[in-house]
This record gives structure tokens, sequence and C-alpha cells, in this order.
């Protein structure tokens, strides 16, 4: 809306005030790290022809382009810290070095590193409303036990510090959950992460003097469904295999070990042992089998926290004579089903609490996730 007054110019107490609603055309001109912008709108032709077109312009001061740290948890497989650095546009990346330092962690597999900013990938990120380049790096790999523990992250140019920040596990989720931008779902992932790690460093006595906050609206904690128990285990194959125990490894990434008991007489170099996805593909991501205490030991790696539920198969075949072999169906989920059970019997609360806290982060994985 425009008001305008013109005087007489023969009888200046003689004026004329009049205000119209007009159509409006806005124009802006983004700022940018190295340009000033700026915002104008412009009035269309009046009715009347005493008004004349009116114009309006504002700056968009530029841009000060400064160093940006950002993290997320990666959740997808293991639990890590994932720390995103932008340095200002048109700066050389080559300059710069970022050193991660874990602290305190007992099983991390990502000790220290020290990487040229320009040889990390790259990923564009929001900074308010602007998109951003950033460099990505891994900057820790977290067993369960060590949500509370601490990464340093030094960036230096030039070998000169210009900005360090420290992070753990349970900082970044507590500031997403403050932050009030997380969806519900995304809300009670992080909670039961968080709530998991919390009964992990209870089971694993580490840490205990630094305990994660247990929100009071985490996810309960609820027995594991009997649909998980194991079914099936072939019986006809105990001659030569007597026994096969799966334990989930709640210690570091999820994962499953695997123990064979051979019958006597046989040995690990006596079978084949096969692992195959719930689709029926040959699966690799497992460790040589090796021979422990009587038993032959493999760990099936690379499980992600929404496929804690998908079954693997477990297939052994006599060298001897291939057409001879066994095959035993396992999860996750169904060897935490295992633990609880033997937990449950033997009264052991502490490792009830860590297996039924996994099977609440595995739920509000899978709903965070889907079946991607």
């Amino acid at each position: 809306k425009v008001k305008a007054t013109r005087t007489c110019k023969n009888d200046t107490e003689h004026t004329h005030t009049e205000s119209e609603t007009v159509d409006v055309d806005y124009v802006e001109v983004p700022a940018t790290t190295t340009t000033a912008g700026s915002k104008t709108w412009t009035s269309k032709e009046f009715a009347n022809e005493a008004f004349k077109q009116q114009s309006k312009s504002e700056d968009i001061p530029m841009i000060v382009d400064e160093i940006v740290f950002q993290t997320t948890i990666n959740m997808a497989d293991y639990t890590g810290i994932f720390v995103y650095i932008h340095i200002p546009d048109g700066e050389d990346a080559s300059q710069y070095t970022v050193e991660t330092t874990p602290h305190n962690t007992v099983l991390t597999t990502i000790g220290p590193k020290n990487k040229v900013l320009s040889k990390l990938p790259k990923k564009t990120r929001m900074i308010g409303e602007r998109e951003a380049l950033f460099y990505r790096i891994d900057a820790t790999h977290l067993a369960s036990d060590e949500m509370t523990d601490t990464v340093d992250v030094v960036l230096k140019k030039n070998g000169v510090v210009v900005k360090t920040a420290t992070y753990s596990v349970e900082s970044i989720a507590a500031e997403r959950l403050a932050s009030g931008t997380l969806d519900e779902v995304a809300v009670r992932l992080h909670k039961a992460l968080v709530q998991y790690g919390y009964y992990a460093q209870i089971q694993f006595q580490h840490n205990l003097d630094n305990m994660p906050t247990l929100y009071p609206d985490a996810p309960a904690l609820t027995e594991i469904p009997e649909a998980y128990a194991p079914d099936g285990d072939p019986t006809d194959f105990s001659t030569y295999i007597t026994a096969l125990e799966s334990k989930v490894d709640c210690s570091e990434a999820v994962s499953i070990n695997v123990y064979l008991t051979p019958a006597t007489g046989y040995k690990r170099k006596d079978f084949e042992i096969y692992v195959y996805d719930k689709d029926g593909n040959e699966y690799t991501d497992f460790t040589d089998p090796i021979t422990t205490k009587g038993k032959i030991y493999f760990k099936i790696n690379g499980i992600a926290s929404n496929k804690m539920d998908s079954d693997f198969r477990i297939v052994v075949k006599l060298k001897s004579n291939p057409a001879v072999s066994a095959t035993w169906t396992r999860s996750v989920i169904t060897a935490a089903y295992e633990i609880y059970q033997t937990a449950n019997a033997a009264g052991k609360e502490e490792t009830k609490n860590l297996v039924m806290a996994l099977y609440q982060y595995f739920l509000a994985a899978k709903e965070q996730f889907g079946d991607q």
C-alpha cells in the first residue's frame, strides 16, 4: 500500500493525500561470500495518475563465510561419528588437514587420523538457508559401551590450528534431540541408541562414572518375542557337527559370533563353510573360521541396524563328500533371543537389559530406515 501527498504550488495549505493498494514486483539478488545482495520492491502503475511508481531497496550484507563443523551419528551399520567440515569458498582445501583423536575407547577400529581435507569425500549440506560444500571424515567407530567417549577434531591450515571441537555420540544425540528438528521416529531412534549405550556400559563395566542420560521416555524395554526362537536346526548332521551356537556381539559393531562343535574325529579342515543372506546370495563379510577351545569359530559382520532380523543361512559341507551338508538359520535378534532366555534363567538382569535395549534399538532403526 502506497500513500502519497501533493501540495498546491499556489496555496501550501491546500494538500491532497491519497492511499492506494497496488501489485508489487519483488526482485532479490542473493548475497554470496564475495558480493553483497539486494532486495528491491517496485510498484506497478497506479489508477490515479497523480501517483508515480514507487520503489524501495534494501541491501543484503555479503555472507561472512567461516569454517563450519557439522556432525551426524552413523546408525546405519556400526555406531560412529561423522564430522563434516566447511571452509570458506575459494580457499584451497589442500592447505588444510584434519586430525581426529578418539579418547578412552577400548574396542574402536577407527583410531587417530590425520587427513588432507581435499582428499576426503565431499557433500553439499545446508548452512542456514544456503547450500555449501563440506568434506566428511569418519571420526570414530565406537563400541556400544562408548557412547560417552569423546573424539577431538582439530583443523589446521598450513600446520596452524584454526578450529577445534570435541564430540561424543551422546552429546550429538542430545543436541539433536534438544533442537526440536527431529521427527517422532528419529527421536525414538536417537533415544533408543543412547539407551542401548546406557545398558552396555553397565554390562561391560566401562565408563560407569560417565553414564549416558537415560531418557525417561525412551522406548520401553520388552522381552524379545518367541517368534525369534531358533527353529529347524538339522539333527541328521550330528555325526559331523554336534552343535551350533550363535551369540550376538553387543560390545562392538553388532555382529553374530558362530561356534560349531565338531564331532569326535573331525576338525576344521574337514569342512567347507558358507554363509548366504536372506535372498540366497553368498555373503562374504565374515571372518575366516578358526579353531578355538575345540570349536570352529567365525564372526558374521556388516549387519545394518535395521537388518538385525535378517536371517543368514550357515551351510556346512563335508569336504570329503560335499553332497553331505547341513544348514542353520540365524539372525542378530535370534542370537539375542537365545542370550535373553539364558540370562533370564540365570537371573542376570544386566545382560537381559542389554539385549532388550538392542532389540528396542533395532525396532526404532527398522522404523527409521525401513527395508532399504
